[in-house]
């Protein structure tokens, strides 16, 4: 079968790098919140020139939500800051006036810096964790005290045959310098052992609360329960340090300590469980919680999760919202909850008994409110929308479907129920208005009854010359692809072809029964999926062509394509990953 396009032409060649460009120019919101009268937004862009992302900031006033800020240009991408009662705390890496790397914590009032900490020079720990799975940082309620995590201080090392000698101070260790340290895997080398870091943020003391948490555990994600009272998520290390990043299935339970009293207990233990970002008003603590499979130990890499609250007035702990098993994407509104695919809120509490969540529905997301109270909630009707931070009755929530790129959200909840206006556009990317979007689902033939979908994206018009169709499997393999905005699948349908995205058995926002099925079944059910999904593609939209097919795909995603061209060789002209 000859390929469709025997001969590059320059102008062939331009195409392809002007839509690069174009594609690459779309930034992308990435975090919102509410903070003293103002909306502060971050946003990141692809710049090609230095090969890596930009950030910036635009404010909006909640007294003039019509005039945002101009962009504000962010120079630090590694950085933590929180927020509470008019002063916000900011740790981040900088270079001093001999060029080094220092971390430095800052506390910011409205008229200045009223301190800043090196957290270099006082040596008390390693390198602060800025990263989502384990790292944050927050700030108490009266915003007198910050908690943040950082990695255990190592003993200074000397090699047995040190080319300068000097005397050897306490506590260094000889010869270890090529010992092997288990770490915690993609995107967290250097983290080993972490640890509780608490600063004074009137007296500048900073704490380190190593000794109060068992060696066998690594603390993460905290969060205040008052202004004494700090909890977060216990991460088991036993027997071996595996992967934390894309892994919800890591045996992980709930701590809670007293910080003055110096006082440590486990409120969940982490046997058979993982649970994952607590969340409290000082009334209640929420957080998600699964259990992990005996048989194919550990299970899916994610898996759905219940929601589980205690009440600190009577310690009565209670499930919320319990596993959600079969879906039906035909008649649900609701699959479950998860941690891939769908973002938790800075803050989630609207008063003492209610909360925001996002929720994820077969690759769609959509808000819900939770009553604690009485442990029920409701799925909203505000497709394609993702709530940021919650103050109060203020949200601010971000918006994008695949046609259309992020913008900006604010509003109110009123009477159990969310009123939002656009307070910013979305930028025009002047797509061909024959293009649309439209979600297929798919009943397996191999009479399972759990039902999967895709995404299409491409033209609809019947009466158009053919196009080829770009089949796109996400990777994970439990994973999603959302119907939201793309820079790579805008880039491609510029570029004239048609996108099938698949969310075969075995992706999260299906019920946990979906997510489940795929185990064992790697490289066949998820393979005949996209061949079943591709070609009731092909039979709903007869202007594609059948004979130019293209595979592209990335990690799981690179594996399936890798399979398919494998496996069914005379479907498919190009594969790409």
């Amino acid at each position: 079968m000859a390929f469709w396009r025997p001969k590059i032409t320059e102008e062939m060649v331009k195409k392809a790098r002007d839509g690069y460009i174009k594609a690459s120019s779309i930034p992308t919101l990435t975090s919102a919140r509410i903070e003293e009268g103002y909306v502060k937004t971050a946003w990141s862009q692809k710049s090609l020139d230095i090969g890596k992302k930009r950030t910036f900031s635009k404010l909006w006033n909640l007294d003039n939500l019509s005039s945002p800020s101009n962009l504000i240009r962010n120079e630090n991408n590694e950085s933590l800051s929180s927020h509470q009662n008019g002063k916000s705390v900011c740790i981040s890496k900088q270079k001093n006036d001999k060029g080094d790397d220092v971390t430095i914590l800052e506390v910011w009032s409205n008229e200045n810096i009223s301190k800043m900490v090196n957290l270099t020079e006082l040596d008390l720990h390693g390198m602060v964790y800025f990263d989502n799975e384990l790292g944050g940082l927050v700030l108490n309620p009266s915003g007198t005290k910050a908690a943040y995590v950082a990695e255990a201080k190592k003993a200074k090392n000397e090699p047995f045959f040190p080319v300068k000698t000097a005397e050897a101070k306490a506590g260094t260790t000889h010869g270890q310098e090529f010992a092997f340290k288990e770490e915690w895997g993609e995107q967290l080398l250097g983290r080993c052992q972490s640890v509780i870091v608490v600063t004074d943020l009137n007296s500048g003391q900073v704490e380190v609360l190593q000794e109060l948490v068992p060696d066998k555990y690594c603390p993460g994600q905290l969060e205040w329960i008052n202004d004494d009272l700090l909890c977060g998520v216990l991460v088991e290390d036993v027997p071996y340090k595996l992967g934390l990043i894309y892994c919800s299935n890591r045996p992980s339970g709930l701590f809670k300590v007293n910080v003055p009293e110096k006082q440590f207990e486990i409120l969940k233990d982490a046997q058979g469980i993982s649970c994952k970002r607590p969340k409290s008003n000082g009334k209640y603590l929420v957080w998600l919680e699964t259990d992990l499979l005996t048989e194919m130990y550990p299970g899916p890499h994610d898996q759905c999760f219940r929601m589980m609250s205690k009440n600190f007035a009577n310690d009565q702990v209670q499930t919320v919202i319990d596993l959600k098993h079969d879906f039906d994407p035909e008649k649900d509104n609701f699959a479950g909850l998860y941690l891939l695919g769908q973002a938790i809120p800075n803050q989630v509490f609207i008063n003492d008994n209610s909360l925001i969540w996002n929720t994820i529905v077969d690759g769609l997301n959509n808000v819900m409110l939770i009553d604690l109270d009485i442990n029920s909630f409701f799925v909203l009707d505000f497709p394609n929308t993702t709530v940021l931070d919650v103050q109060g009755s203020n949200v601010v929530a971000m918006k994008s479907d695949p046609k259309t790129p992020g913008s900006v959200l604010f509003g109110q909840v009123q009477d159990d129920n969310l009123v939002l206006k656009e307070i910013s556009s979305p930028m025009n990317v002047d797509l061909n208005q024959e293009i649309v979007f439209r979600k297929l689902v798919h009943d397996p033939k191999d009479g399972s009854g759990l039902k999967f979908s895709s995404i299409y994206i491409g033209p609809w018009n019947k009466s158009l010359s053919t196009c080829p169709l770009i089949l796109w499997p996400h990777g994970g393999p439990h994973s999603v692809i959302p119907m939201s905005f793309s820079n790579d699948a805008y880039y491609f349908l510029q570029q004239g072809f048609a996108l099938l995205l698949v969310n075969y058995r075995g992706s999260i926002s299906q019920g946990k029964s979906g997510v489940e099925s795929l185990l064992g079944k790697v490289g066949d059910q998820d393979v005949k999926d996209c061949v079943q999904a591709m070609e009731e593609c092909l039979q709903a939209y007869p202007n594609l062509d059948k004979d130019q097919v293209v595979l592209f795909g990335g990690s799981h995603g690179g594996f399936l394509v890798t399979h398919l061209s494998g496996q069914y060789p005379d479907l498919f002209k190009v594969i790409f990953l």
